[in-house]
């Protein structure tokens, strides 16, 4: 429902324009004295003015089913006020409002009747003054509420509240809503009579006096830890008797000095609690032993089953937005078990708990540049959670720029680049050759941020693609360069170094040519030395002499009258003349 309209303003400033006759215009038929209280109306509200709207009283410990008094008041002491009005929830499970009272209200007339909506928990109300005027602590309404269970009860102001000026303007600068502790009410005294305490003896705790054996040993397998926050609705308790135990009797409050009342028949080993209330709550066993005396325990737990509240997220600013180094400062409430620690989610991931480097400050290095989503979550001692989501930026370092120191490059060459990036950043220079696996070399930019980068690698024929990312020492990132293309072509020299047999068989190649020229020259020079003048007579000696046989057949006849032929051999000798050779 929104209070706030249009209508309403000029409801009120119809009532202003109504009430200003009273006071201006019948001034020649009152006379007023010197012992009249004359209000000026400013022209304007100072620019600085506070204006609000709250309940008293704000915080208050109270017992549940007993009738509770609050006072709505508003105070606005630099600019008067013409107008208010109020929405307020709370939780009908918890609180009933049984009554709004205007008695003693400063509005005079109402724009809305005080009303109460006890099924979904609303109050509202709203109404204007006989006159514009400053006010300080002055009474609304009264509202009359009965707690129906122990633990927290909330009254609270939502967004709508207005507080008018003169001109009908909502001046309204703050409200504080109301928050209350409620304990339950104490057992009703038994009617049997009063337990028999021990004087400082043995058999259990006296008036506070702690023995060293008392009759009734308590635990709790639910909340096992006295001194520990739980946020568990219900209770176990586990009873070990120490001997004879002939009556217990049992009581759960507030009350740390408190003692069993209500006589557990037959006696019980162990108590179940269900529904439990937030708060310190203690369990007393009074247990009478065999000789009639009384020995007394008591078990505390600590429940919490509210979670934190007001939760706030504030980066703090940082001179560069490539930092990484990100600080948020967090903040947030709860009344019972108190704050426990914080945790945090980045982009979804696993929750962590951050370096804390001052009050409510915790410092994250965040690695990848962008856009981040954060959720922040806080615990209380007992568990309980509340979460908030926010997104923060991290911009990436200037990009460096390369390119090559001399455009011509050959095989066997080292790569020369000329890069320039930020002063005193590392870069990852990222050297592929076609599709071999890349190589990563670094390098440190100087305080001007040019340099002159070698590689150790030496340059291969192929398609080299080359790119650089910077890092600063805070841990910013750049994004990539542009990608540096080089093309190596294969050189006789880079050959000859790849495949080393083809000089080993070049040098042999060259080798039998030179010993066939050696033997060409050495015949050459022996025809030189042995020739011979055919005119000069050749000795017999050194004629050669060859045989040639000739087989001519010959003619038999044989017994029986058949021819048959028969070789014969005639040698024949040849002379020749001696060859050159």
């Amino acid at each position: 429902m929104n209070i706030i309209s249009t209508h309403t303003k000029y409801i009120f400033l119809a009532i202003l324009f109504l009430a200003l006759p009273a006071t201006t215009f019948a001034t020649d038929e009152v006379s007023v004295t010197a012992t009249d209280t004359v209000v000026s109306l400013p022209v304007a509200c100072p620019v600085t003015t506070s204006s609000t709207i709250d309940l008293e009283p704000k915080i208050g410990t109270y017992i549940a089913g007993e009738e509770v008094t609050l006072r709505i008041v508003v105070t606005s002491v630099d600019c008067p006020v013409i107008g208010v009005e109020a929405r307020l929830t709370y939780n009908p499970n918890t609180v009933r409002i049984s009554d709004v009272s205007r008695e003693g209200s400063m509005l005079n007339s109402w724009t809305q009747e005080p009303t109460i909506n006890g099924e979904i928990g609303e109050i509202l109300f709203g109404g204007t003054l006989a006159t514009s005027t400053v006010l300080n602590g002055a009474l609304m309404i009264t509202l009359h509420a009965t707690p129906l269970r122990a633990g927290e009860m909330y009254i609270r102001f939502e967004n709508e509240a207005v507080i008018h000026d003169g001109d009908g303007n909502n001046i309204v600068t703050g409200f504080t809503s109301g928050k209350y502790r409620i304990n339950p009410q104490e057992l009703a005294e038994p009617s049997d009579p009063e337990p028999i305490f021990l004087d400082n003896k043995d058999e259990g705790e006296v008036l506070g006096a702690t023995t060293e054996s008392p009759a009734v040993i308590i635990s709790s397998p639910t909340h096992p830890n006295q001194s520990s926050w739980y946020n568990a609705s219900s209770s176990s308790f586990l009873f070990k008797f120490q001997g004879e135990v002939k009556q217990l009797r049992l009581s759960f409050d507030q009350n740390k000095d408190g003692r069993g009342k209500v006589l557990s028949s037959p006696i019980v080993i162990t108590k179940e609690i269900a529904d439990l209330e937030n708060g310190i709550w203690f369990l007393h066993a009074s247990a009478t032993v065999s000789s009639g005396a009384t020995s007394l325990n008591t078990y505390q737990i600590q429940v919490d089953q509210i979670p934190p509240e007001n939760l706030e997220l504030k980066e703090i600013e940082r001179d560069d937005s490539s930092d990484p180094n990100i600080v948020f400062e967090v903040t947030a409430t709860d009344t019972i078990s108190g704050i426990d620690h914080y945790e945090f989610s980045l982009d979804g991931g696993a929750p962590e708990r951050w370096e804390s480097v001052a009050n409510d400050q915790y410092h994250h290095n965040v690695a990848i540049p962008g856009t981040h989503e954060i959720t922040i979550t806080a615990f209380d001692k007992a568990g309980n959670t509340i979460s908030r989501q926010t997104s923060f930026e991290i911009a990436f370092l200037p990009q460096p720029h390369i390119k090559l120191q001399d455009q011509s490059v050959h095989e066997g060459d080292s790569l020369a680049l000329q890069i320039e990036s930020v002063p005193g950043a590392t870069l990852d220079i990222t050297i592929s050759r076609n599709s071999d696996s890349p190589t990563v070399e670094h390098t440190t930019m100087d305080a001007e941020g040019k340099m002159i980068f070698e590689s150790a690698l030496a340059l291969s024929p192929g398609s080299y693609t080359v790119i650089a990312i910077a890092r600063d020492q805070r841990g910013g990132v750049s994004q990539e360069s542009e990608r540096l293309e080089v093309e190596v072509s294969s050189s006789l020299w880079g050959l000859t170094t790849r495949h080393p047999l083809i000089p080993i068989s070049i040098i042999g190649l060259l080798i039998l040519l030179s010993l066939g020229v050696l033997a060409f020259k050495k015949i050459n020079l022996a025809d030189d030395e042995e020739y011979i003048d055919e005119s000069t007579e050749i000795p017999a000696y050194a004629m050669a002499q060859v045989e040639q046989e000739d087989v001519r057949g010959t003619q038999t006849e044989s017994i029986d009258g058949q021819i048959i032929l028969q070789p014969r051999i005639r040698r024949i000798c040849t002379t020749l003349p001696p060859t050159r050779l």
